[in-house]
């Protein structure tokens, strides 16, 4: 009998088995397969790979950027709706309004693109302010990247197995989505391991991310949106505690993100850039 695992969706333990690196050469390859093709699937794999991961801190950080007066001034305008209690509810909610409700919400979503969900509730699309500029909308990716990476740890990438030929396949697969060559050849990095390929999606845009293990910092990844962008020169910012060097090139934005020096970064990225420019 054919099991319907491998019709169906990857069941979560499937799933959290391809993240913890315990599936055969067979089985992931069948998984990466299917998040290649399957946008609610990797949607459904980036929400099992936070795990136990302290999460509150990341969300922290969200609320700390968050464009506190700007939510709130819209939130005035919403207006206020009691809450009925059930009757079979032991313990009537607390809140008094769903505007309470939709601030913490709404709070909480904010580097996640709330604004962008606040406009469409005022029932029309709001030209962006004279401070909602072009740069800050282009800078959006590497901070959702920022955020995530904050969940990896050493042990994140360590227990994966390196198999060459499943790591030149992810590789193939990201570079077709990305309309990039990419390859071992092309993407190895000096005193570096190189542990796994994957393809996310951001804002309707393929994601490519490709992780490495560093000895000395732990996890660094190279990331790579295909956005249509002008070319740009290296740049350097810090987000999340790490260091990030990001250009442009060919229509394509490439981060390089990690806890190593900045110096080192910039070699790798140099490095890069040559490599990954044909």
């Amino acid at each position: 009998m054919t099991d319907a695992r491998n019709t169906e969706h990857p069941h979560d333990a499937e799933l959290i088995a391809y993240l913890d690196g315990a599936l055969n050469p067979a089985e992931r390859a069948s998984i990466i397969q299917r998040l290649s093709t399957d946008p609610d699937l990797r949607n459904r794999l980036i929400l099992l790979s936070g795990g136990n991961r302290p999460f509150r801190d990341a969300f922290d950080a969200l609320l700390a950027q968050a464009p506190r007066e700007r939510l709130e001034s819209r939130l005035a305008g919403l207006p206020a709706v009691q809450i009925q209690p059930a009757r079979h509810v032991r313990a009537a909610p607390r809140w008094g309004s769903l505007r309470a409700i939709a601030a913490g919400i709404m709070l909480f979503l904010a580097g996640l693109g709330a604004d962008r969900l606040l406009s469409s509730w005022n029932g029309h699309s709001a030209p962006p302010s004279s401070v909602e500029t072009e740069a800050e909308s282009d800078d959006d990716w590497r901070r959702a990247v920022a955020e995530y990476l904050t969940l990896y740890t050493s042990e994140t990438l360590a227990g994966i197995p390196t198999d060459a030929n499943l790591q030149g396949r992810e590789l193939a697969m990201v570079g077709e989505k990305l309309g990039l060559r990419l390859s071992s050849q092309r993407t190895e990095l000096p005193d570096l391991s190189l542990r796994r390929a994957q393809i996310f999606e951001y804002d309707g845009k393929s994601l490519g991310q490709i992780a490495y293990l560093d000895p000395q910092s732990g996890p660094l990844a190279l990331c790579i949106i295909a956005d249509g962008a002008a070319d740009a020169a290296q740049q350097v910012e810090q987000r999340q505690g790490f260091n990030i060097v990001f250009w442009s090139r060919n229509g394509h934005s490439f981060m390089l993100i990690g806890r190593a020096g900045i110096a080192r970064l910039q070699n790798y990225a140099n490095d890069l850039s040559g490599r990954l420019a044909g």
